[in-house]
């Protein structure tokens, strides 16, 4: 029996020994076991609206958000006068946009009288003809640059001559309009592309 406890306790101690080397092992294994890491960061992202907004050198300022209108006044205008007025229009927002202009005219005492009367709007760089007919024809929105879009900034505006003809009747036929007055009101507008 006493050799039985010998070889036993030999084998314990194996054991033991064993299981120590395998737990410094592992301890070994853990404590050697590196890995790389990195962190890459975008912190604060800010996002913006951009704006709208059309530059008229002849804007009153009384008119609602992106919708200018041009005071175009002739006192005392005569059979056959011609008289015209430049307005240059411009994006000063931030975002590109499509425009648009369109007129309501109205007569005084003779509807007749905004009939009578020749507008014409040209876009001076150009040439481009945007309206041509009775000052109350003008009725149906058109689109200025072709359709095309405005990038915004002063080197993107766009000037345009209205001209105003009262047209020389036979004689006395242009009586009927003495002392009419008409009213013609620009309207430039803008929508975001």
């Amino acid at each position: 029996m006493k050799r039985f406890k010998v070889l036993f306790g030999n084998r314990r101690m194996m054991v033991l020994l064993t299981l120590a080397v395998l737990v410094l092992a592992a301890t070994a294994l853990i404590a050697s076991s590196a890995s790389f890491t990195a962190t890459s960061a975008n912190p604060d992202n800010v996002f913006t609206a951009g704006t709208l907004s059309i530059t008229n050198d002849k804007d009153t300022g009384a008119v609602a958000p992106f919708t200018h209108n041009m005071v175009f006044s002739v006192d005392g205008m005569a059979p056959g006068q011609k008289e015209h007025a430049d307005v240059t229009i411009g994006n000063g927002g931030s975002v590109s946009g499509l425009f648009t202009l369109v007129s309501d005219a109205s007569g005084s005492a003779d509807p007749g009288f905004a009939h009578y009367l020749h507008l014409n709007i040209v876009e001076s760089g150009t040439g481009d003809e945007i309206y041509d007919g009775a000052l109350d024809g003008f009725t149906t929105a058109k689109d200025l640059n072709g359709g095309l879009s405005w990038a915004p900034g002063t080197a993107n505006n766009h000037t345009y001559t209205v001209t105003v003809n009262f047209p020389n009747g036979a004689e006395g036929a242009d009586n009927t309009y003495m002392g009419d007055s008409a009213t013609l009101a620009l309207s430039w507008k803008a929508v975001s592309d």
